[in-house]
């Protein structure tokens, strides 16, 4: 429906689809497939659409996806889901960071010290992290990100990365196609 009609998402969303959604995805209850459906939804409402991204923002989402996030700094998903999750609410992070006003929220929300923590980390969620910050600080909107991002040490955890070889990195998860690209 998302791609006949993109105008229901807005609406969807606005009623109420998105709220229930973040309800769902930040629930303390053990994973289940409907976590899993619920960041693919909330993935594919924020994919094109900016006015559903600021409204992401205004009910504190990005603080949700980065809370939800935080349990992947120090663990790999259990099982090839809980990885589909984790990349669907990465892909929803991307996809809010698109709009300035949620960088903002996203600096705020500490989200610069938790991608740099994922990347020091050497788990699965690193090169995912590492696209999330491609996103923060891209263009001149994310001079702040930049800036913060150079003040919580990030260099000295993103220059390593670009210079080990690609057969280095594929113990950590990257192919050398991603690592070239």
């Amino acid at each position: 429906m998302a791609e006949f009609r993109p105008g229901l998402c807005t609406e969807a969303a606005q009623q109420g689809l998105m709220q229930w959604l973040l309800k769902r995805i930040k629930a303390k209850m053990p994973f289940d497939a409907n976590k899993l459906y619920c960041s693919e939804i909330l993935a594919i409402l924020l994919q094109n659409n900016d006015t559903t991204r600021e409204l992401l923002g205004e009910m504190d989402g990005i603080d949700v996806l980065l809370q939800q996030l935080s349990v992947f700094k120090r663990h790999n998903p259990n099982t090839a889901e809980e990885q589909e999750m984790m990349e669907n609410l990465f892909d929803a992070l991307c996809s809010c960071l698109m709009l300035s006003s949620n960088r903002d929220r996203f600096l705020k929300g500490e989200g610069l010290q938790l991608m740099n923590l994922m990347l020091r980390e050497k788990k699965m969620s690193r090169t995912s992290a590492l696209k999330v910050l491609d996103h923060a600080m891209i263009g001149p909107e994310g001079a702040d990100n930049c800036h913060k991002f150079v003040d919580v040490l990030g260099l000295r955890t993103i220059f390593p990365l670009f210079m080990k070889t690609p057969k280095k990195m594929k113990k950590t998860g990257s192919s050398e196609k991603e690592h070239e690209g």
